[in-house]
């Protein structure tokens, strides 16, 4: 029956469906622009034929069988293929669009990179533990501070550089503490690149200013295993 209907079909009306096959396969496998060049060129190509028969006195049939013409099914594959392109262009940026990030963004614990150890010891207390490290660059001497919920002031020249802590009573302005995930922290904040480090894979946002937001991302674990802010 099928095979009987296809038969009766008119050729332009065939001609038109096999356009509109083809045209979504080219969209699909090799993308929008090359899928509507194809159909410029197709649609050139009719339009001259059709204007030539016109001139030299040949019928040209019209597309009564099915009531859709050639000109119809081209623009339906245009418009299925520009909306499915425009589709997947808004998902892709709604995936990896980075939220601005605003100054609460970048205070952890309380605690903002500008303020001066005297501020951090009113909010957090005195340090249960001062020690020296190289843990950040090897040379260079920093002085490591740690409060209560593992809080780690970390200073240079007795200026704070970084903010840290493994607590997971600690979370930042978005909520996202530890244990959360990647996708978690896209969620909140949008998706950017990993920068594979040690054990971790490390997740960094920045703002207008000086400062990032650090997530780190166990590789075994796949949850935030410590946040940090710090100077760039």
């Amino acid at each position: 029956m099928i095979k009987e209907y296809i038969t009766k079909l008119n050729p332009y009306v065939k001609w038109g469906i096999v356009n509109f096959i083809i045209v979504y396969i080219i969209f699909l496998f090799a993308g929008e622009t090359v899928a509507a060049y194809y159909m410029s060129k197709q649609y050139t190509k009719t339009t001259e034929s059709r204007s030539n028969a016109v001139k030299t006195n040949q019928q040209v049939p019209p597309d009564t069988s099915s009531g859709v013409s050639h000109q119809r099914i081209l623009e339906a594959a245009r418009m299925s293929a520009l909306n499915e392109a425009k589709q997947r262009s808004a998902n892709s940026a709604s995936v990896n669009q980075i939220t601005p990030l605003t100054p609460k963004d970048f205070i952890l614990a309380g605690i903002e990179i500008s303020n001066s150890l005297s501020q951090v010891e009113q909010k957090l207390g005195v340090p249960l533990q001062t020690q020296k490290s190289k843990d950040y660059r090897a040379d260079k001497d920093y002085i490591v501070y740690t409060y209560p919920k593992d809080v780690k002031v970390i200073t240079e020249k007795g200026k704070i550089i970084a903010v840290s802590s493994s607590n997971n009573t600690i979370s930042t302005n978005r909520n996202i503490g530890i244990d959360a995930t990647a996708a978690q922290i896209f969620a909140a904040y949008g998706k950017t690149a990993s920068t594979p480090f040690n054990s971790y894979d490390l997740y960094e946002y920045e703002g207008n200013t000086a400062i990032v937001l650090r997530f780190a991302v166990g590789k075994s674990s796949q949850k935030v295993e410590y946040i940090m802010v710090r100077l760039k």
